[in-house]
């Protein structure tokens, strides 16, 4: 598992994330982008990437995207 986070400004935070499983020859890939509003409201957006073999033939892949507001009181 990889994991890193780089702040563009005081408002904007780019992360990524990202791990590999050797068992199923497979991946997870997970970019997010947090933008703070205000001081207490921060806008996400997440998205994911799930790909690994089922079989010699068969590769399942999923992709999900989110958005999140979280207000901290």
């Amino acid at each position: 598992m990889l994991q890193g986070s780089y702040p563009i400004s005081p408002l904007l935070n780019l992360s990524l994330t990202g791990m590999y499983f050797p068992d199923i020859d497979g991946y997870f890939v997970g970019p997010s982008l947090n933008y703070s509003l205000t001081e207490n409201l921060v806008f996400s957006i997440l998205a994911q990437t799930f790909t690994g073999k089922l079989s010699a033939v068969i590769t399942q892949t999923y992709n999900f995207a989110f958005l999140k507001m979280k207000w901290n009181s």
